[in-house]
């Protein structure tokens, strides 16, 4: 190990986007609180070390579609 704690700064880093599509069959707000449950969520620690899974919806209109 280290001596002491460390940090280490990326200046570019390229994160993973996954893009969701809600369907009509079940509200809106219901669908992104089950989507970005933390519990569904997993950090693959082989991967990507430094990233931790997050979630970000905006409603566009009043169509039932987030993005």
């Amino acid at each position: 190990g280290l001596p002491q704690a460390v940090q280490v700064v990326h200046r570019q880093a390229q994160l993973p986007v996954h893009t969701l599509t809600l369907t009509p069959d079940e509200d809106a707000l219901s669908q992104v609180n089950r989507l970005s449950d933390p519990g569904r969520l997993r950090m693959d620690l082989h991967r990507h070390r430094y990233y931790w899974p997050t979630s970000l919806a905006t409603r566009t209109r009043n169509v039932g579609y987030w993005r």
